[in-house]
C-alpha cells in the first residue's frame, strides 16, 4: 500500500502519511543492521572457538 493510499484511508494528509513511512522504513533499516551486526559477531564467536579447539556441544 502507498503512503498516498494509506493517508485516504485513514483520512490524513499525504504528507504525514508518508512521513510515517519514511520513520518506519528507517526503524526497519536499524534494526535490520542491528540483527546483522548480531549474526556478525556470532559468526565470529564461533569461528574463534574452533580456532582454539573448543567444541561447542561441551556443557
Amino acid at each position: 500500500m502507498t503512503a498516498r493510499s494509506a493517508a485516504n484511508l485513514l483520512e490524513i494528509t499525504p504528507n504525514s502519511a508518508a512521513l510515517f513511512y519514511r520513520k518506519i522504513r528507517e526503524v526497519i533499516s536499524d534494526h535490520l543492521v542491528q540483527d546483522a551486526n548480531l549474526v556478525d559477531v556470532k559468526i565470529i564467536l564461533i569461528i574463534g572457538l574452533k580456532i582454539f579447539g573448543v567444541s561447542l556441544n561441551e556443557h
